[in-house]
């Protein structure tokens, strides 16, 4: 059937077209011309051929017309299936959390801090300190002493407290590192697929534009046509090449940026199919509170809390142990009565107890007002950027509904009067009711609306994206 509708095409945009002419130009002397006034305007090669071409031209962006007959529903993407040998976005979602070094940088943040938490029962190096001298009597005498500070075990435990509170705030660091770079790997990943799927239209385009102009050429040469019909489909070629080339430029650069999303030794590809859209996710008050932004601003709020802890038991008292052994050389009195020298091996021993009282308070106090004052910022952070995220949602969401209506614009109506409007204006150049200026003008409005349809197609998935990211989604 295929090779069928292929043949007929062919045949009939071309090979008749041609045959007519050839017939004419042979057979056209031997019977000599009509009277002028009394024939009609021949078909011209110009005229046949382009549009034979225009026809042609028709053909090309028609997957994009099919797509009117889907109905408004937008169509969920595969992302699956690679397809046409490029990456499929759920693959390119999973090297970026395997590869990106900003994944690895959080992994190393949150080990950081758990290596830290061993440092939370630190309690100082122990004094050693030995003593040789007369310091008893004219006989030299020897003292050693082992002495330790201990923190206050709230204290230990408050440390302990923060460790723990900033490794889970490193834990939600890289949740929010990871939704981000889930965001920006979708939002390239559509951006390129838009890119790729214009510029399928875009050569199409290029190829029609380059037969209108062949064909004003010849029909100029012939004396049919003007130099403003020539010159006005030169300079819709000429914006249809640069348009080409700008997207060539548009899908390297995004190519190039998907690479570094996904530490890529090459710049991936993407299967070469037309743009969908992604659906709206389902929202409800839950989703928000969820949100990773959130949770790392709540895990901030913990940690000052925990610090506010830490600087207030500062206040309380440290303690202090230390034993001391030495000699005291010379007579001491014995029980029973006499006396007895004491020499090196006789040894005494005797323990010391104290504490550290924070007597000079003043600075202590500065720093608790002071971690008291962070907690009141980080809850105050935290509630501001709650309501602008809600603010942020709504936004994003009417801005979803502005997109759909729009998309639902150029498929109910834009895009089958694009195709009416295609229709048309080749039977009219055909019959010879329009010249080159209108028949330029039209299909002008026609790539408008197509390039417009795919523009808006484009502006709901980056909206979707955007949602998808304030609401906590990485799929």
């Amino acid at each position: 059937v295929i090779g069928g509708l292929i043949t007929a095409t062919l045949l009939t945009l071309f090979v008749l077209p041609v045959l007519y002419v050839l017939i004419e130009k042979r057979f056209g002397k031997t019977f000599g011309q009509p009277n002028p006034e009394s024939r009609p305007e021949p078909v011209r090669l110009s005229g046949w051929l382009l549009i034979g071409l225009l026809g042609l031209g028709s053909l090309l962006p028609s997957a994009i017309q099919a797509q009117v007959t889907a109905g408004p529903r937008l169509a969920q993407p595969s992302l699956t299936q690679s397809g046409n040998g490029g990456i499929s976005l759920s693959q390119a979602l999973s090297q970026a959390s395997s590869n990106n070094p900003l994944l690895r940088v959080s992994q190393l943040n949150v080990g950081y801090q758990q290596s830290l938490r061993g440092t939370a029962g630190d309690v100082g190096k122990t004094d050693i300190a030995a003593t040789i001298g007369q310091y008893n009597s004219r006989y030299f005498d020897q003292s050693f002493t082992v002495g330790q500070r201990l923190p206050n075990p709230a204290l230990v435990r408050g440390l302990r407290s923060l460790a723990d509170a900033r490794i889970a705030g490193a834990e939600a660091d890289g949740r929010l590192t990871r939704t981000d770079l889930a965001r920006q790997v979708k939002a390239t990943y559509y951006q390129l697929w838009y890119v790729q799927s214009l510029a399928g239209f875009l050569r199409s385009q290029d190829s029609l534009f380059a037969a209108i102009v062949r064909g004003a050429q010849v029909r100029r040469r012939t004396g049919e046509g003007t130099l403003l019909e020539q010159t006005a489909a030169e300079v819709q070629l000429r914006q249809a090449q640069t348009a080409l080339s700008q997207n060539e430029l548009d899908r390297q650069i995004l190519a190039r940026q998907l690479q570094t999303l996904l530490a890529s030794p090459v710049p991936p590809t993407i299967p070469d199919t037309l743009l969908t859209g992604r659906s709206l996710p389902v929202i409800d008050s839950l989703m928000l509170t969820q949100s990773p932004e959130l949770a790392q601003l709540s895990s901030q709020i913990e940690i000052a809390r925990r610090e506010t802890d830490v600087e207030t038991v500062r206040l309380k008292p440290d303690f202090m142990l230390s034993v001391t052994n030495q000699t005291l050389r010379g007579f001491a009195p014995v029980e029973g009565g006499g006396e007895q020298f004491n020499t090196f091996g006789n040894r005494f021993t005797y323990g010391q107890v104290g504490m550290s009282i924070p007597v000079f308070a003043k600075p202590l106090r500065a720093r608790v007002a002071t971690a008291r004052l962070g907690l009141q910022r980080a809850e105050a952070q935290r509630t501001a950027r709650q309501r602008i995220l809600e603010g942020e949602v709504a936004t994003t969401v009417q801005t979803y509904l502005k997109n759909r209506q729009a998309l639902a614009y150029y498929r109910e109506s834009a895009l089958p009067q694009a195709a009416l409007i295609r229709e048309q204006v080749t039977k009219s150049y055909r019959a010879g009711e329009i010249g080159y200026v209108e028949l330029l003008q039209n299909l002008r409005t026609v790539s408008e609306i197509q390039t417009g349809y795919l523009a808006s197609l484009n502006d709901l998935n980056q909206t979707l994206i955007n949602l998808d990211f304030l609401l906590g989604r990485t799929d």
